[in-house]
């Protein structure tokens, strides 16, 4: 097989976790040639796993002529640069979450991914997580209705101390957790969003950024879906609800649970009357409810790497498109500042 050649930037969690022990298990289809961290024990520890080339700068991986996708998974403030400098090296370039802090950022790499003649792959690898698989075809059954609105959230309480807790290092939940959700509303809304609000908190995390956020956003087509990332929240919740006209969903602990109006069973016509009745809202009627339970675990979250060499060697389209990347910015930089901006 002809196996893509990775370059590593950063062997932090990420670089060393997925794109470390995670990749060389992909070794049919990947081979890790170099590697690059500014942290010596980092990169004695990365050779070690890898059997790689291993570099004290960024200049030096992209100097590496066998390097043919670079992998930028250095500090989030750093992801614009490297992404921008790759691409002008001539590689293929996967950027970590978040691929860059702004929208403008995001549009300065879409314009540089335009004329560049590697590709670049943005790594929202939660487009695989079995539950939004499943909620998609649960959505797409129409067995729910109409969707009006949907609740996602991710829930955990934590006294995090380390980097990504700091603002001028492009820490905060907005940017670690924030562009998964993110991209799985936007997935979910159908329809451009039209209006935002959002809400920014410090609850347990140290340092100075967010590790509680707080998101409403409004779909042209009138569905609202609001999100929540909780750092300092000490129960877990439902990760998804979902409404619908006809039924309503919610998952957690690796299930749906749905009850829905059954389709078989047509319901009387009624209409609004006027006059007052006694000792109850309306007439009664018994509703032909269904109740099921649908089994969704986690999936494989590496199969963004399947696409990716598939991409490169077969020419398949990546699922995930610079423009889809470039709207997540955006509406992470309207959360960020309150405003959200048009699009260019």
């Amino acid at each position: 097989m002809n196996k893509v050649k990775v370059g590593v930037a950063g062997l932090g969690r990420q670089g060393y976790g997925m794109h470390g022990t995670g990749l060389v298990k992909l070794n049919d289809e990947f081979q890790i040639v170099a590697a690059c961290d500014l942290i010596e024990e980092r990169r004695k520890r990365y050779q070690e796993l890898t059997g790689c080339r291993v570099y004290e700068s960024f200049e030096k991986l992209l100097a590496d002529d066998e390097v043919e996708l670079i992998i930028i998974a250095t500090y989030s403030k750093d992801h614009c640069d490297h992404i921008i400098r790759a691409l002008g090296a001539g590689k293929n370039v996967y950027g970590e979450k978040p691929f860059c802090l702004n929208y403008e950022e995001a549009c300065r790499i879409r314009d540089a991914a335009k004329t560049a003649s590697g590709k670049l792959f943005i790594g929202q690898n939660r487009r695989f997580e079995g539950d939004f698989i499943k909620l998609r075809e649960i959505m797409d059954s129409g067995v729910l209705g109409e969707i009006y609105e949907i609740q996602h959230s991710v829930f955990h309480y934590n006294r995090r101390d380390d980097w990504q807790t700091l603002q001028d290092m492009g820490g905060g939940q907005l940017y670690n957790w924030g562009p998964h959700l993110i991209d799985h509303a936007l997935q979910l809304m159908d329809a451009p969003v039209v209006s935002m609000t959002s809400c920014l908190r410090q609850i347990a995390a140290v340092g100075d950024a967010e590790d509680h956020v707080d998101i409403g956003l409004t779909g042209a087509n009138g569905r609202s879906i609001r999100l929540e990332i909780g750092g300092g929240v000490a129960m877990q919740f439902p990760k998804y609800i979902v409404y619908g006209t006809k039924g309503t969903a919610i998952y957690q602990d690796e299930h749906f649970t749905l009850k829905y109006l059954d389709p078989q069973k047509p319901l009387e016509p009624r209409v609004a009357i006027r006059e007052s009745v006694m000792d109850t809202f309306g007439t009664e009627e018994d509703l032909p409810f269904i109740q099921e339970t649908i089994h969704a675990p986690m999936g494989d979250l590496m199969e963004i790497m399947h696409c990716v060499y598939r991409s490169l060697r077969q020419g398949e389209a990546f699922p995930v498109s610079i423009d889809e990347a470039v709207e997540v910015m955006r509406i992470i930089t309207g959360a960020k500042t309150g405003v959200l901006p048009q699009k260019q």
